[in-house]
């Protein structure tokens, strides 16, 4: 509201006048594709939606264009501040002054909200992945997705000793449309693990989804699943049973399917 006033006040000023309309021009970029108020998407279509489909625009971060509104925010209430002290109306200085005090009280700290970080499970932080782990990969189940990258953090206490299907990627999403995303390439067996730990209803398992479990062990040239402790855990364990056809282990404080014998 304090730019608002700002813009209006100071528009007959060249420099004011450019500092706002970046101001706006970045701020709706910033929006994205879609409006989006909370947590609705209200569908109306917003000019990022053109602009990311031109080439290297599309794998930018469109929330990053906020960056670019804030120094000509600020510019605007420098610009106002000056002419404040300047005019010599000894009630201005005094209103405008509270008026930028009370702008900045949201950024005075508050306590952070903070959580206990879950422990490694012993499989990893013990080393028992040594006696399932040849050559080849470690699954999690689920995979490591952007909202959970747990497995990442095992990977690390763990020196790195192993490989991880699915681990830290960005890149394309697609190998026709090319399109940038966080995490490796989804495989159908991910996705449906990952739709498993998001409902916790167990799917009738086809032979279909057995082949491409198949299929996708062996894109992951994978050694080890593993099934830590989760919610949903006894949908996720049925779940995997039935696509591997092979009986897990408990060990280490995980679900273990030895799958070496799978992939070749």
């Amino acid at each position: 509201m304090l730019c608002l006033v700002a813009a209006v006040w100071m528009w007959r000023v060249a420099c004011a006048r450019a500092a706002a309309a970046t101001a706006i021009v970045m701020s709706v970029l910033s929006l994205g594709a879609t409006l989006v108020i909370g947590k609705n998407d209200t569908g109306i279509t917003l000019p990022w939606t053109k602009l990311a489909e031109y080439p290297l625009v599309e794998s930018v971060l469109e929330t990053r264009f906020a960056l670019g509104a804030v120094p000509a925010l600020a510019l605007m209430l420098v610009l106002a501040t000056d002419r404040t002290f300047r005019n010599g109306l000894r009630p201005l200085p005094a209103f405008w002054i509270a008026g930028l005090a009370l702008a900045l009280v949201p950024l005075i700290p508050t306590p952070l909200v903070t959580v206990d970080k879950s422990p490694t499970p012993r499989f990893f932080a013990d080393g028992d992945w040594q006696n399932y782990v040849d050559d080849g990969s470690v699954v999690t189940v689920p995979l490591p997705r952007p909202e959970d990258a747990r497995p990442l953090r095992w990977q690390m206490d763990a020196d790195m000793g192993f490989t991880l299907a699915a681990g830290y990627f960005v890149g394309p999403s697609d190998q026709e449309e090319k399109v940038a995303k966080y995490g490796a390439v989804d495989r159908p067996t991910a996705l449906l693990l990952g739709s498993v730990y998001d409902s916790g209803t167990v799917p009738e398992i086809t032979a279909d989804q057995r082949s491409q479990a198949a299929q996708d062990m062996s894109f992951w040239e994978a050694d080890v699943v593993v099934l830590p402790p989760s919610k949903n855990t006894v949908a996720l364990r049925s779940t995997v049973t039935e696509l591997l056809d092979v009986q897990p282990q408990y060990t280490g404080g995980v679900w273990v399917w030895d799958v070496r014998s799978l992939v070749q």
